[in-house]
């Protein structure tokens, strides 16, 4: 393997990572319709980076979930709720943690939201540059604000032009503000799921919901619309199950949204059931085609991880206060002495799926020690072992914010025989954020000479078979790779013949 001097990569230090924070995540108060009780009011909150040089700074891991990332709730039952002077309520975990600078902030958040839901107004009446003075003046407004508050400025915001202009013009907002402002943009998969979440209880066609929301943020948008059907059900039987998706399944459609709604699937049945994994996994299991339950796995145990390491993500707070008020489960989601659990005690079955999130665990564990959890996949089973270095390559892109070069740095703490495994999940985990190839490309050109090379390129082309349904559309895509071995893998991923 070349030395990386060699490649003029500037390096990721392990402390760099360290001070990035974590996402804490947020939403807004919307009306979720359940059956047979009238629409109760679900309170998605939650806070963004802490920019404000006044307040003291709290060194926590970077994060280690693309929520689908994609996208929990370990305090729930202690969820507070502070009172603003409006009336509105925003969740907080612990009120005597608040520095008395936000609390200031908070009580004054009022001022922005009534002024905001004007500014909306004013891109409905006709502007010609609507959106983009309703986003100019939005980040204005909302950078006043630190911490919780300016959170709750930007998801008004976004419910305020979903409410007045649609599912597809609130998602097209989300991506200018994350274009504008840092914060968004790397909490915009958490801000995606909330819209979703709220869509739904405008509307209940999930088809259309799922057209507007569009594939951007790792599609949360759609993640978000599968969780509130779930969370508005108060059982599901074998056939509601598998019709769910079948909107999704022509000959023409494209796997890309079938799999949103799959793997949504297992988000929704884990929180209908309260965050019991292994009931959830067993509802899975009644789909009847395999790559669907893999899909469902996948979801569920994605859910169980989120729940335990991110209390404040949208669809947390919409479990923490859904109508099932289900008894706690009596599952262990974690297990401080066994970064290798929960796949440690499930069933062969869902050990692939299991292994796809295990890296998640370990980081929250080891507070963001790459290295640390390389070595923790090691100890893995040898038949899921790739498995657990495609979850570190996925989770490494999360800590890089997506750039090619400090990605393969990352997985260069990987050991050899790994290593490959490390690019394959991180290819398609840049592929995954925005449903498009560009960043994967750049990728697997950084590593491309390298031996796990042509795993990159396999791993690309699989991706563009779950994008693209045609032949010649996947044809012209692996022709990005140029090189002939670097093509001939991504046909291969791509479920093309070597040569045309």
């Amino acid at each position: 393997m070349q030395d990386a001097k060699h490649r003029h990569r500037d390096r990721v230090t392990q402390h760099a990572v360290h001070q990035r924070p974590a996402p804490v995540l947020l939403g807004e108060t919307i009306a979720m319709r359940h059956k047979g009780t009238p629409p109760a009011e679900i309170q998605l909150r939650g806070a963004a980076e802490e920019l404000n040089p006044e307040v003291p700074r709290k060194e926590c891991p970077a994060p280690a979930i693309v929520v689908a990332a994609d996208e929990g709730d370990r305090h729930a039952t202690g969820t507070n709720l502070l009172q603003l002077r409006d009336g509105g309520k925003m969740f907080t975990r612990d009120d005597a943690l608040i520095f008395e600078p936000e609390v200031e902030q908070i009580a004054a958040e009022h001022q922005v939201i009534a002024g905001l839901r004007d500014l909306v107004q004013e891109g409905v009446k006709g502007r010609p540059d609507g959106g983009r003075h309703l986003t100019e003046m939005g980040v204005e407004a909302c950078r006043r604000y630190v911490g919780e508050a300016r959170s709750t400025c930007y998801a008004q915001l976004l419910s305020e032009r979903l409410r007045s202009r649609g599912v597809a013009d609130a998602v097209a907002t989300l991506d200018a503000l994350a274009a504008a402002d840092p914060d968004v943009a790397e909490h915009a998969h958490e801000f995606a799921h909330g819209l979703g979440i709220e869509a739904y209880g405008i509307s209940t066609d999930i088809p259309a919901t799922f057209t507007a929301c569009g594939d951007g943020f790792s599609s949360g948008c759609r993640h978000g619309v599968i969780q509130a059907y779930f969370e508005s059900r108060d059982q599901v039987t074998q056939p509601e199950v598998e019709a769910l998706c079948q909107p999704f399944k022509s000959p023409t459609a494209s796997r890309w949204v079938l799999f949103q709604c799959v793997h949504g699937m297992g988000h929704g049945l884990t929180m209908l059931y309260g965050h019991d994994l292994p009931r959830a996994l067993t509802d899975c299991d009644l789909l009847a085609d395999g790559w669907d339950r893999e899909s469902c796995y996948g979801g569920a145990f994605m859910e169980s991880v989120i729940n335990a390491t991110a209390p404040h993500h949208p669809g947390t707070m919409l479990a923490a206060h859904s109508h099932h008020h289900m008894s706690g489960t009596t599952f262990k989601a974690l297990d401080p002495a066994d970064p290798l659990y929960p796949c440690s005690i499930m069933a062969e079955r869902y050990l692939h799926a299991c292994y796809q999130m295990q890296t998640s665990v370990m980081l929250n564990l080891n507070h963001g020690d790459i290295g640390n959890a390389a070595k923790s996949c090691e100890g893995a089973p040898p038949s899921v072992r790739p498995v657990c270095f495609q979850s570190l390559g996925r989770d490494i892109t999360s800590y890089t914010a997506r750039d090619p070069q400090k990605t393969a740095d990352l997985c260069d703490k990987a050991r050899d025989p790994y290593r490959p495994s490390c690019y394959f999940g991180a290819a398609k985990a840049l592929v995954d954020w925005t449903a498009t190839t560009d960043a994967a490309f750049a990728f697997c050109r950084i590593v491309g000479h390298e031996a796990g090379g042509p795993t990159c390129y396999q791993a690309l082309g699989e991706e563009i078979a779950t994008l693209l349904a045609g032949g010649p559309e996947r044809e012209q895509q692996c022709l990005r790779a140029e090189e002939p071995q670097a093509v001939t893998a991504c046909r291969l991923g791509a479920g093309l013949p070597a040569s045309r």
